[in-house]
């Protein structure tokens, strides 16, 4: 009877363990795909910031995948235009970010370019000392 409950409880544990190591490769995985996908969004937004610069474009153009062609190494037509999880991308104008049709995708790209952006803001030292700061 002990025996069969040390085996019982053993095969418990080993049911425990292979599922939570199968839940963590799950999040894990989940977790790269977006991180891939943000980082496609930021090569998208860099791509498009380059073309408005070049060509002098207002803030409300929209470039087209065909006007980024030129900016994204070898990408004819982006082979990845298409979200490793199955979403699909936006280029947007390009005043706005380039978005991806999954939302959490989404919010962590916007996060993580509001936090690199944070340092741009001009400190109320910086506008007292130049008011063209704050505008």
């Amino acid at each position: 009877m002990r025996k069969k409950l040390i085996i019982t409880l053993a095969g418990s544990i080993a049911v425990l363990t292979a599922a939570a190591a199968i839940v963590r490769s799950i999040e894990i995985r989940a977790y790269e795909s977006q991180q891939h996908c943000v980082d496609i969004l930021r090569t998208i937004d860099g791509c498009k910031q380059q073309w408005a610069v070049e060509r002098k474009a207002s803030p409300d153009a929209t470039p087209t995948w065909d006007d980024l062609r030129d900016y994204i190494k070898g990408a004819t037509p982006p082979p990845w235009a298409h979200c490793p999880s199955g979403g699909t991308y936006s280029i947007g104008r390009i005043r706005a970010l380039p978005s991806c049709s999954i939302a959490s995708h989404q919010h962590a790209f916007e996060a993580t370019t509001r936090a690199a952006n944070q340092h741009l803001q001009p400190t109320p030292a910086m506008t007292a000392l130049f008011p063209a700061a704050g505008r």
